[in-house]
């Protein structure tokens, strides 16, 4: 970490801004070693690898996430190259990804990442960062960015973040913490994005309630490729049909579909406006008419017909189009949130109400 993370910081035990940082090891770059401590209620949250580790008591299904991670790439490096040189080269060089997906997810971030305004002078958290490919790349724009998640495991979590740094030469912040209980001070940032990640929230008002609270007013909530159930797509019959061919059960991972309405209310309720995005790549597909890994090829087809028509593209990139494609078939939520006013009273961490309820819960 750089001595001015403090400015940000918070204490997620105390909710304290009041924080000093004790370095023990430095280099050219960052404090790689140290000791960031609570002046009032004096936990101490330690640096290692330039990490800052303010993960606060995670709940039993965040936990059997972490430890199903590192299984994960313990299981995946007996039989594959996951190496620095695969970690340099993601998204195009994931594993269990379907051909030609792989380009989908840089062509949706350069796109979003523009339209929600991550860039020069901004500062973004990268919520669920995993093992930061989106992270240099925001940084790569001119971002100020800090790499935020659970799980710190080489090539899964953030202690990929100093590979990353090190081969692309972007620098930016790594802290180990939960997207429900952020530490960060209120209205610090000026965007925060979840890049499939929110659907793996155990409280997603909470998770809502606390980027709306770090935004500062006028900021951004960018949401990619989150999962919606459908009725004939991610339901209690069909089950959730996940872009990745990993078995995350039996990793733990937290995969989970909400409806769309679960989203935009969670969303309304921590005071964010929404606007829906046809998403970049559904976009593409169809003006290439490309439906190779596309589920109801007939239904793809036809809105590529629509696609090409006068006004068709404008017809397609409707709230009334995105809608039915999301009750319909389950299209992933892509959209951008927007802080418009000041955080509301009476909503931080774990103060939001019971979680909301899943697709097959």
């Amino acid at each position: 970490m750089r001595r001015d993370l403090l400015d940000i910081l918070r204490c997620p035990l105390c909710k304290s801004v009041e924080l000093e940082l004790e370095t023990r090891a430095e280099n050219e770059s960052e404090v790689s070693e140290g000791v960031v401590a609570c002046s009032d209620c004096g936990r101490q949250w330690p640096v290692s690898d330039g990490i800052v580790d303010m993960l606060l008591a995670p709940p039993d299904v965040t936990k059997r996430e972490v430890e199903g991670r590192v299984q994960f790439v313990d299981d995946t490096r007996r039989t594959k190259p996951m190496d620095d040189e695969w970690l340099l080269g993601l998204p195009e060089s994931a594993f269990f990804v379907p051909t030609g997906k792989n380009r989908d997810f840089v062509d949706n971030l350069s796109k979003l990442s523009a339209l929600a305004a991550f860039g020069t002078q901004s500062r973004v958290l990268d919520i669920g960062a995993g093992n930061c490919w989106a992270s240099w790349r925001l940084a790569a724009r001119g971002a100020s960015v800090v790499a935020v998640d659970v799980s710190r495991v080489k090539y899964e979590g953030l202690e990929s973040g100093a590979v990353q740094i090190a081969g692309h030469g972007h620098y930016f912040e790594r802290v180990l913490g939960e997207m429900e209980n952020l530490p960060f001070e209120d209205e610090s940032v000026d965007g925060c994005l979840f890049y499939a990640t929110l659907h793996h929230s155990h409280n997603l008002r909470v998770a809502f309630a606390e980027a709306a609270r770090v935004l500062r007013r006028g900021g951004v909530v960018l949401a990619i490729h989150e999962g919606v159930t459908g009725v004939l797509r991610n339901n209690r019959i069909t089950g959730i049909r996940s872009v990745h061919e990993v078995d995350w059960q039996k990793y733990n991972w937290n995969e989970q579909v909400f409806a769309l309405h679960t989203y935009l209310g969670a969303a309304t309720s921590a005071g964010l406006a929404h606007e829906l995005l046809l998403p970049p790549f559904v976009e593409s597909r169809l003006e290439r008419r490309e439906f190779d890994g596309l589920q109801f090829g007939r239904i793809a087809a036809l809105a590529a017909w629509v696609f090409r028509l006068p006004g068709g593209r404008w017809l397609l990139r409707s709230k009334g189009s995105i809608l039915a494609a999301s009750y319909l078939v389950g299209m992933p939520l892509t959209a951008i949130f927007r802080k418009t006013g000041p955080s509301r009273n009476g909503i931080g961490a774990r103060k939001a109400g019971g979680p909301d309820q899943p697709a097959g819960s």
